[in-house]
């Protein structure tokens, strides 16, 4: 580890206990049966996360990079935020979690924000 890694990681996990909700987080991990298919298990995950906020705006093209529609100002992209410090799954585009009000957020990419040599926290990009 780094000495950068000695402050940003347990800061990133201190902020988040602190702020963070936990929630349940699904995430799909696919098993092979004995028949040789590929049968997709979802495992839940309870990490505090982030409340949900606009990290993201684009005037004229949608997160993909397609053209907005002309009557479409702006496109905001949602957030949150995860320590990965003890997280014990890596967050994947297609996983999901359980909102305020049972309000499924499905997660549609992922930034790691390392701190040198380990990851410090997630930033995921989510729509529900």
């Amino acid at each position: 580890m780094t000495v950068l890694d000695d402050k940003l990681v347990p800061g990133a996990l201190k902020i988040l206990n602190r702020f963070g909700v936990t929630r349940n987080y699904t995430q799909n991990v696919s098993v092979y049966a004995t028949d040789g298919s590929v049968v997709d298990t979802p495992t839940v995950f309870t990490p505090k996360i982030s409340p949900i906020h606009d990290f993201k705006k684009y005037t004229s093209q949608e997160p993909d990079g397609t053209s907005a529609p002309s009557t479409t100002p702006f496109v905001v992209v949602k957030g949150v935020w995860l320590a990965a410090s003890g997280l014990g799954f890596s967050p994947e585009q297609g996983d999901s979690f359980v909102g305020l009000g049972g309000l499924v957020w499905k997660v549609v990419g992922v930034e790691r924000f390392e701190s040198g040599e380990s990851i410090a926290a997630f930033r995921l990009q989510v729509t529900n």
